[in-house]
């Protein structure tokens, strides 16, 4: 458990603009499935610089672009991936999600929150 008046802190050194140097710069948004294996990674990458404080945690301050869902996808969770495609961290959705085959997978500012609990 972080305390509380760390929370933010500790989600800050993973994502944004005074992450630590160990962490990447560009990230890529990848999909998941229920066994949370990758369905699919986005084409372009994400700034870490995009998330700020927030609350517990960061949040995203500017749209992400995930790229467009893939046929017969049911999304259940999406990760964080370094450009190279490895993991950096995940988050299981309320529910699975199942998109049209083409349907843009896109985050408006704000609407992907990271906490530390």
């Amino acid at each position: 458990m972080i305390g509380e008046e760390f929370r933010s802190t500790v989600a800050a050194s993973v994502l944004g603009a005074d992450r630590s140097p160990l962490m990447p710069a560009q990230l890529r948004l990848g999909w998941l499935d229920a066994t949370g294996a990758v369905l699919g990674l986005a084409p372009g990458s994400v700034p870490s610089d995009v998330f700020e404080p927030s609350g517990d945690g960061v949040v995203n301050t500017a749209l992400m672009d995930g790229g467009v869902a893939g046929p017969g996808w049911v999304v259940h969770g999406v990760g964080l991936f370094t450009l190279d495609g490895v993991l950096v961290l995940s988050q299981d959705l309320a529910a699975p999600q199942s998109p049209q085959e083409g349907d843009a997978l896109v985050f408006a500012p704000g609407a992907f929150r990271v906490e530390v609990a």
